[in-house]
């Protein structure tokens, strides 16, 4: 009898401490999530604050979008001024941004352009009445022509060409 009861005890230890073990088990997977969790939102939180900063910056990585216009490039002399306007959120401002690029290494000398971030010029984008980015105003013997959304590479040039006479 002893050795019976003795069996049971042993056998009442197991079960208690798989069950025991089973609870730890849970607390465990439940500590990896809480930690993956951490983990992913700290990933987050880096990322907006990358963003932001990038927002801040203007093309040549200094911290100046607020000053209207934040870039000035081109030939200052130029009968063709460019008013473009851009956000660092605007997707199609993304696209743009190699486009311009490349027009201001080919017809640089054609025209002249002044960026403008939308959030902080908020008189010329009244002025203009400007609903959104990118925004462009192409201003050519005092003649002013305001437009905005995306343009093709060939209707840019095609455009700069037009106004400045000059291809």
């Amino acid at each position: 009898m002893k050795t019976n009861e003795i069996g049971i005890k042993r056998q009442n230890k197991r079960q208690n401490f798989r069950g025991y073990m089973k609870g730890k088990k849970h607390r465990f997977i439940d500590e990896d999530k809480r930690f993956i969790l951490v983990i992913v939102l700290i990933i987050i939180v880096l990322g907006i604050l990358t963003i932001q900063v990038k927002a801040m910056m203007n093309d040549n990585g200094e911290f100046d979008r607020k000053l209207c216009p934040y870039t000035v490039e081109g030939n200052k002399s130029a009968s063709l001024k460019i008013k473009y306007f851009d956000s660092p959120y605007c997707f199609y401002c993304w696209l743009e941004k190699p486009i311009l690029k490349r027009s201001l290494e080919a017809k640089g000398t054609l025209y002249n352009i002044e960026k403008y971030d939308i959030r902080y010029c908020l008189a010329e984008k009244k002025r203009y009445n400007m609903p959104g980015t990118p925004g462009w105003v192409f201003i050519s013997e005092k003649k002013e022509f305001p437009t905005y959304g995306f343009i093709e590479e060939e209707r840019l040039n095609s455009i700069i060409c037009e106004l400045s006479g000059g291809c």
